[in-house]
């Protein structure tokens, strides 16, 4: 990517690296990635272990007066498996859900718009959830093929938005 526009561009300009059939999993290179999993398992390797054939991301708990800086997400949790999933997503107890079923993903919202449509139940008022920066996206053709005709739509205009990966997901 020679410029930054958005991290949807970034994705389009590696279409030639890409397998358009297989799953591609998706690191953003401006990331640290520690992990507090007990057992030390990384964080892609969490990210693996929850992969089961769909389109995963990795979120984390961001607070209120943060969410204008990331993709934040709200959803339904899926508790139908969580006896196999590798982390606890709370603070100790039991373990709580891990997996969310996205009913909404907003680039970079206002507080307001967090407060008013991304609560996540069972969160801290004023806790959401946002990207984290991995991705393992399976419908790679699918989505180079939106980000594509979205930029074509943008054209080369120098006050166009950001192509982001968000609006693609």
């Amino acid at each position: 990517q020679q410029e930054q526009l958005g991290l949807g561009h970034a994705v389009l300009c590696a279409r030639a690296a890409l397998e358009e059939e297989a799953p591609t999993l998706l690191l953003l290179g401006d990331h640290l990635y520690t992990t507090a999993h007990p057992e030390g398992t990384s964080c892609v390797r969490q990210l693996l272990a929850a992969y089961t054939g769909t389109s995963v991301m990795a979120l984390q708990r961001t607070a209120e007066a943060h969410v204008h800086r990331y993709g934040c997400a709200t959803g339904k949790w899926d508790i139908s498996g969580k006896a196999s999933w590798p982390t606890r997503f709370g603070d100790g107890g039991d373990a709580e859900p891990r997996r969310v079923h996205l009913t909404m993903l907003v680039e970079k919202p206002t507080a307001e718009f967090a407060a008013t449509n991304l609560a996540v139940p069972g969160l801290p008022e004023g806790t959401y959830l946002s990207a984290f920066g991995l991705y393992i996206i399976t419908e790679t053709g699918a989505l180079l093929q939106w980000l594509a005709d979205a930029a074509d739509a943008r054209g080369a205009s120098p006050t166009a938005p950001p192509l982001q990966l968000t609006e693609a997901l």
